[in-house]
């Protein structure tokens, strides 16, 4: 519950409605919001009815908006749990001054953890950074991520050009057999990991790649995150390039777009050249750029 002298205050599904109407008309550009807002507005009673039974903080978040702000501004900021810190920012506003005013006069957001990462589209960078280095110090730039869209009408049209040996298969993950796999090869993985690719999973579900000899575990994976993206993607290196990644993403997408019927996303470093070119085969294209600033000391 928030304060109501606090100028955040908590969006209910039916206030999370207005704001996906609204972004509709601002796609692919604002694809990351929309579709982050969707996952929760979709899930919106299963977190909220079992918050206590979260184990990943990264799930257990809630999304906030200006108390007097203007619902077409779309200004809105997202809070995890603090085991995994997480703050989400963004508006549609191009001054940005209802964002400012909510990061500079909240009290929800607790400045002094240990760790904190905020992330916001690279054009309001400036005026984040400008605030969050006067509530305390230890900020570092990471490298800004494209965000890479895909029509729902490409997803459909996606054709699977690898044969799969006889003794593979693709199938579902188990959150039960699998979170531990996929958590202990995860480039950043943490303490709390198993439990976000767990309840992703829970959530979201996600696919893997299995051979007959591999004891029931696979040998490539993916499961879709709390940002509604298809997360998590790896193949084992006794694996690689025989097309097990492509195939894979282009199967997930595939099943998402047909339980939600929605344009998809992803997130690629502007680093990962082999991931870039991954995405860029099967038609995703590059609509905005995402940065975060990780805050290193308490």
């Amino acid at each position: 519950m928030t304060s109501s002298s606090d100028i955040l205050t908590e969006c209910d599904k039916a206030f999370l409605t207005s704001l996906l109407d609204i972004l509709k008309k601002h796609l692919p550009r604002e694809i990351r919001s929309y579709n982050t807002i969707y996952n929760y507005w979709y899930h919106y009673d299963k977190i909220n009815e079992n918050r206590a039974n979260l184990r990943s903080d990264r799930w257990n978040f809630q999304f906030y908006r200006h108390r007097y702000g203007k619902t077409g501004n779309c200004t809105l900021i997202s809070i995890s749990g603090l085991k995994d810190y997480i703050i989400g920012l963004f508006t549609l506003e191009p001054s940005g001054m209802e964002l400012m005013e909510c990061i500079q006069e909240t009290k929800l957001i607790n400045w002094q953890h240990k760790s904190l990462d905020i992330m916001c589209n690279e054009q309001h960078l400036d005026l984040v950074k400008g605030i969050v280095q006067k509530k305390c110090d230890g900020w570092i730039l990471l490298p800004v991520e494209n965000i890479m869209w895909i029509s729902k009408e490409k997803v459909d049209r996606l054709e699977f050009n690898v044969t799969l040996p006889s003794d593979v298969r693709v199938a579902p993950l188990s959150s039960d057999k699998h979170s531990e796999i996929i958590a202990d090869h995860w480039y950043y993985k943490s303490e709390n990991t198993f439990y976000l690719v767990k309840e992703s999973i829970e959530f979201n579900g996600g696919l893997g790649i299995f051979r007959q000899s591999s004891n029931g575990q696979p040998i490539c994976w993916l499961a879709t995150n709390e940002f509604f993206t298809p997360g998590f993607l790896y193949t084992i290196e006794s694996e690689r390039r025989k097309g097990f990644a492509k195939c894979l993403l282009a199967a997930e997408l595939k099943r998402l777009c047909i339980q939600h019927g929605l344009d998809m996303y992803s997130y690629v470093s502007n680093g990962n050249a082999n991931s870039l070119k991954l995405h860029e085969q099967l038609g995703f294209e590059a609509v905005n750029r995402l940065t975060w600033l990780e805050k290193t000391t308490s």
